[in-house]
């Protein structure tokens, strides 16, 4: 993490809301014939097909816009959401027009943002209030509040059984939310500083960086335990997986690369060197295997090819980028830039910007409902 950017936060401190103000401103599972079809979360297309018992998996539970003349994404649902932590609230754009439809308060400070896409649930990890808020993302309106540790940071979400995991980079451990009840249900003592957080719906497993411990945290969603923990470069910040090979990408800011791990046998199979200060955005697009990793103090995006492990592409974005999420029906690409108060939209077939559009101050997570 860049001290420039995030000089005062310390995962043994809770924030106050002025620290962090002056941080951000001023810069589908089916069985048939005891067979699991696996489907993409983003699609309706079968990925893959295995023995049930061979899975770590439990039952499903429940304004100002620039943009390039003639250049546009292919339609679909395409909704994404923006953390704001200057203005605490929430921005809304339709991807398909890249103009913002709404604006929802939250909490102190939004940081992660997480959406499961079967219920249309967005959860924003409010940094400073120490709670995660979820929104309707019918009405766009928050229909609840969760209290959860000290200052959340990254929200995770595994939409086939319906949980939460937000992660607290002061309490170190991760809360485990009910999408049911929007109730805590469980507490996982993880590593120090924990910040980026994912989820592979089709192993149930959840990783969390460990900035300070240099590793990441695996989590199995059975049993709520740290079932593995890989070390990796330093200072990882931000994680990415693709579910279709299984594989996580981490961040690490102090060391400007990404670490490649097999979740198969929890090691780091490869080191890809990217931009300076690579940060917590970090996503991948699993139909055409592209990562995608925003380096702040770069400003631009490092596209690294999953099949080789090497960057292809680096694209310049806006100001501080800080967070990245892939539509992986459109193929679109969705960059906040912290610094610049907007988002940049990549086309993900030219690896060109296609759009720029203002949002709030500081914005942060971003994630996207395809």
């Amino acid at each position: 993490m860049s001290q420039s950017y995030l000089p005062n936060i310390s995962p043994l401190n809770t924030l106050t809301s002025d620290d962090a103000i002056n941080l951000l401103v001023s810069s589908t599972a089916l069985e048939e014939l005891g067979l699991r079809q696996l489907i993409h979360v983003d699609s309706v297309k079968p990925i893959s097909v295995w023995p049930a018992e061979a899975m770590d998996i439990e039952a499903i539970g429940d304004p100002d816009v620039t943009e390039i003349a003639g250049a546009s994404l292919p339609s679909a649902v395409n909704l994404i959401y923006v953390a704001n932590a200057g203005n605490d609230n929430v921005s809304v754009i339709d991807g398909n027009t890249n103009t913002v439809i709404a604006t929802v308060a939250v909490g102190s400070i939004p940081f992660g943002v997480g959406v499961n896409s079967n219920t249309n649930r967005i959860y924003v990890a409010n940094l400073v209030s120490n709670n995660v808020s979820v929104i309707d993302g019918i009405t766009n309106t928050v229909i609840a509040t969760v209290t959860v540790g000290n200052s959340p940071f990254g929200v995770g979400v595994n939409p086939n059984t319906n949980l939460i995991y937000a992660v607290n980079l002061s309490g170190s451990n991760v809360s485990v939310i009910s999408g049911l009840s929007n109730t805590v249900i469980a507490t996982v003592a993880v590593g120090i500083g924990p910040q980026g957080i994912e989820v592979n719906p089709i192993t149930n497993r959840i990783y969390v960086a460990n900035s300070t411990n240099n590793n990441v945290s695996v989590i199995s969603g059975i049993t709520n335990t740290v079932v593995a923990t890989v070390s990796v470069g330093f200072e990882p910040v931000g994680i990415g997986i693709n579910p279709i090979d299984n594989r996580i990408y981490v961040t690490n800011s102090a060391s400007n690369n990404v670490s490649v791990i097999s979740g198969l046998s929890n090691t780091v199979i490869a080191t890809v060197t990217v931009g300076n200060d690579p940060e917590f955005g970090v996503a991948v697009n699993p139909n055409t295997n592209l990562i995608y990793v925003v380096n702040i103090n770069s400003g631009n995006v490092s596209v690294i090819d999953g099949n080789a492990n090497t960057v292809i592409s680096t694209i310049p974005v806006g100001s501080q980028p800080y967070d990245v999420s892939v539509n992986s029906l459109t193929n679109g690409i969705y960059v906040g830039n912290n610094g610049g108060n907007n988002t940049s939209v990549i086309d993900g077939n030219t690896n060109t910007i296609i759009a720029t559009f203002a949002v709030g101050n500081g914005p942060t997570g971003v994630k996207v409902n395809p």
